[in-house]
């Protein structure tokens, strides 16, 4: 009578653990239908962004419309502090940072940056510091890479 006591526990036992693991797949099915409805809208979103910005390019009145401020970049909060070079090239313009450690000692570092124009337009650089106010307009260096 004892085994046949067991056995029926041991059936419950089986049947309750089943029922656990129905809801949790129930329960994943449902987040991932949530998932993968909210992947959907933000698809949507992206592709109308996309289209805005493409229209916005092409459209020659909104084309002087495209930069922003010296305030504009002083003012985001993970920017405070930070030396930042804003750059103005023209498309296909190559950027190439060095190894600010290769080359130096005693734990020395030099910091390069170099931009070269495919077509040889011109680049603007401009270095924004809490420090200093606008610059009046940008240098440019005429010096290869190495």
């Amino acid at each position: 009578v004892v085994v046949v006591v067991v056995a029926a526990a041991s059936a419950h036992a089986s049947h309750v653990q089943m029922d656990s693991q129905r809801l949790r797949a129930a329960a994943l099915s449902d987040d991932t239908s949530k998932l993968l409805e909210e992947e959907r809208r933000l698809d949507a979103d992206i592709a109308l962004l996309q289209q805005s910005l493409q229209e916005m390019a092409e459209n020659p009145d909104s084309a002087a419309l495209g930069f922003v401020t010296f305030d504009d970049i002083r003012s985001l909060p993970s920017m405070r502090g930070e030396t930042v070079m804003a750059i103005k090239a023209p498309p296909g313009t190559c950027l190439k940072v060095p190894d600010p450690d290769e080359g130096m000692t005693g734990g020395r570092r030099r910091y390069q940056v170099f931009l070269k124009s495919e077509n040889g337009e011109p680049i603007d650089v401009y270095l924004i510091s809490d420090e200093s106010g606008p610059p009046p307009s940008s240098q440019q260096q005429q010096q290869q890479p190495p």
